[in-house]
């Protein structure tokens, strides 16, 4: 693991929906560690995503309320 500017490693902190992107969330400092894996145990982090598309979407931005899963076919 590489070590930050500060001269430590970051800290795991989360697996980001294991079941889709896989995305590790690390903490700059062991003291943000422990609150922010707590947020996430406790169900009252916000998330937000950033798509890439293709093509040209109909409005600038829009909300999704529904179940992020696997593609069916394309894993």
């Amino acid at each position: 693991m590489e070590v930050l500017p500060t001269g430590y490693p970051p800290w795991p902190v989360h697996r980001l929906d294991m079941m889709t992107s896989g995305v590790l969330i690390m903490a700059k400092k062991q003291s943000a560690a422990a609150p922010l894996a707590g947020q996430f145990s406790n169900r009252t982090a916000q998330k937000s995503y950033l798509a890439i598309v293709s093509g040209v979407p109909k409005t600038d931005s829009f909300f999704v309320d529904s179940p992020i899963g696997r593609h069916p076919t394309e894993k």
